[in-house]
């Protein structure tokens, strides 16, 4: 299981949150630090051999407070995709998220 998390005390922006989900995740050169890239990275996966795959996000109730509406749409969109026959991504992956305050 491949397990990795981000702290959202010091993230002020949507560039602080880009910024972090890449140091969580290691994502590939071409990220491009928006939704759309975050989306498609967070969809694949191919770099990372596990078959599982969790984010814990501490002090989540900061960044909801901070980036309200963004978060919003992303956690939306990423709990329809797991909510998915097999809760599984592009690559037959599983992956979950864990909120922590």
């Amino acid at each position: 299981m491949f397990r990795t998390q981000i702290d959202c005390t010091d993230i002020n922006s949507k560039l602080d949150f880009m910024q972090a989900m890449d140091k969580a995740f290691g994502f590939p050169p071409y990220f491009g630090e928006n939704w759309d890239a975050l989306w498609d990275c967070m969809r694949d996966m191919y770099w990372i051999n596990d078959s599982e795959i969790v984010l814990e996000i501490k002090e989540s109730n900061l960044l909801i407070g901070k980036l309200k509406f963004e978060m919003i749409n992303f956690f939306e969109d990423l709990k329809r995709h797991l909510d998915k026959p097999n809760n599984q991504s592009v690559t037959s992956k599983s992956f979950d998220f864990e909120l922590v305050n």
